[in-house]
């Protein structure tokens, strides 16, 4: 049992209370406990979210004929010079391609066409302009790499390349930690010229094969040891639906996008034309609207659903909104940069650095005392992620994929947000991320409005630990978040707590009365 009334306040640390007394009225409470001041503004209700903290969100983009990597927020259009140019020392970029990739802890790896080497580049050398030297340069053993193009990172935070020359190959990171020449822990041959590749919600592994206009899937029992496996499922050309595919991902429902290069569209298979080997009509097919679309080799998603896919053609950056991709057409894009002060130049592989969102956690109540499997859904994820309920770290997380997680819910009390942290930031808090603890408990209140918290119910402050002096309090009502209270006194003047909202006072409305005899929630 927890015990806190009038003569609780010497153990309480911080606390924060929305406090509305006889007059009705909105008050600005600031208090000074044990050192910590907390303010609220008073009957104006409770925010609904927070904002996501983090990087501006931001699109890099590989530039493969000046060898320079380019930054530009999301925000940019038309002819914007890029926010960070990255060029090439030595031979750090040399013929810079496919899609880049960033680790559990924000470092950008990159594969050299030319040079056959990946190399990382931490974020402290990623913040401002100029030539640094990689702090890791993994180089070929043997054939190991042969003309690397885009790179991505499994569920384990493996690092994957694929080769030109038809092989892809997987390093540790133990392997990834210091510069050199590792024999890659995997090698998976059987493609012939494999230009892109996503990992899909189950760890299956999706390859774009140009020379044979397919899409191929292995699955993960597949790329746990060297050989050349039969693809699980191929989705070969439907007439012309898909000519050189270099560039794959996945959209937040599952849906495959793929960049068919040489007629410069891009095509989208749902799940179920997954399921199994054929040549599926595409479920949508965006063209080319003039020059919209020149020689697509990569897509990403954003956060909200936009499609950004560069122009190897036309040296530009073009994005879909999310109602263009529901159906086929040649829609024009909403933004597009380009011009001479971009500097792009040949621009190939693109990465997304922005904070994650959490659009759904289910289920969305559990015990108090923790121990609930909890999905979350959201995007932004990647491994290495962490999951906070509340103020409270997950007992485990397990990354599924870029949209979604599984974490373990740790005790508490209330209503939490979950909320997901990442190299890019921490996600904005909402209605739609919180977890409800089921209260084994409950909240008694004394006349001088002393609470005192019983079981599992949490104490959210008290009038007498507040410096309001009453005799009067008559009720208590929980609000509905679980996560607050109202009081109210004989004469209908209203306190609130936590997360209740003020709603008015009798005294507040001039109405004079001394019978009031209890409270409830509408």
């Amino acid at each position: 049992m927890r015990l806190r009334g009038s003569e609780g306040v010497s153990m309480l640390r911080q606390r924060t209370v929305t406090r509305v007394g006889r007059l009705g009225v909105a008050i600005a409470v600031i208090l000074s406990i044990g050192g910590t001041a907390a303010l609220q503004i008073v009957g104006l209700g409770t925010p609904s979210g927070a904002a996501s903290t983090g990087v501006t969100p931001t699109i890099w983009v590989v530039n493969q004929e000046s060898s320079a990597l380019l930054s530009f927020p999301l925000s940019a259009s038309g002819n914007a010079a890029p926010g960070v140019t990255i060029s090439a020392n030595a031979n750090s970029l040399d013929d810079p391609f496919g899609t880049e990739a960033f680790d559990a802890s924000g470092d950008m790896w990159i594969a050299n066409l030319d040079a056959d080497t990946l190399v990382e580049y931490t974020p402290s050398q990623l913040a401002a302009t100029g030539d640094p030297t990689p702090a890791v340069t993994i180089s070929a053993n043997g054939s190991s790499l042969g003309a690397p193009g885009s790179v991505a990172f499994d569920g384990s935070g493996d690092l994957w390349a694929l080769n030109e020359e038809g092989t892809l190959v997987e390093y540790t990171p133990n392997q990834l930690a210091s510069s050199g020449d590792p024999a890659p822990a995997v090698t998976i041959s059987g493609t012939e010229r494999p230009y892109g590749f996503a990992f899909d919600g189950s760890g299956d592994l999706w390859v774009a094969d140009m020379d044979t206009s397919t899409v191929v899937e292995y699955t993960p029992s597949q790329l746990a040891a060297t050989g050349d496996p039969t693809p699980a499922v191929t989705i070969s050309a439907n007439a012309s639906s898909i000519d050189d595919p270099s560039g794959v991902a996945f959209d937040s429902s599952g849906d495959l996008w793929v960049t068919s290069t040489n007629n410069d569209t891009l095509v989208e298979f749902n799940p179920s034309q997954l399921a199994s080997s054929g040549d599926p009509a595409p479920a949508v097919t965006i063209s080319s609207t003039g020059s919209s679309l020149d020689g697509p080799y990569s897509l990403a998603f954003d956060a909200t659903g936009d499609l950004w896919v560069p122009n190897y053609g036309s040296d530009s950056l073009v994005e879909y909104a999310p109602s263009q991709l529901s159906a086929t057409g040649d829609p024009t894009p909403v933004k597009t940069i380009i011009g001479g002060a971009t500097a792009m130049n040949g621009p190939g592989g693109v990465v997304i650095e922005q904070a994650p969102t959490v659009t759904s956690v289910v289920p969305n109540s559990g015990p108090a005392a923790g121990g609930t499997n909890v999905t979350i859904h959201g995007t932004g994820f990647n491994y290495g992620s962490t999951v906070d309920f509340g103020s409270t770290a997950a007992t485990s997380v397990t990354y599924e994929s870029p949209w979604e997680l599984t974490a373990v819910s740790p005790a508490g009390s209330g209503v939490a947000d979950v909320t997901v942290s990442t190299f890019a930031g921490t996600s904005a808090t909402s209605s739609a991320d919180q977890f409800t603890y089921a209260s084994s408990g409950y909240t008694l209140v004394g006349p001088d409005g002393g609470t005192f918290a019983l079981g599992t119910a949490p104490f959210l402050g008290s009038l007498p630990a507040d410096g309001v002096h009453v005799k009067n309090i008559v009720g208590i009502a929980p609000a509905s978040s679980g996560n607050g209270y109202w009081l109210v006194g004989s004469d209908g003047g209203i306190f609130a707590f936590g997360s209740a909202s003020y709603e008015g006072s009798l005294p507040g409305d001039g109405v004079h009365v001394k019978n009031i005899v209890g409270i409830a929630p509408g």
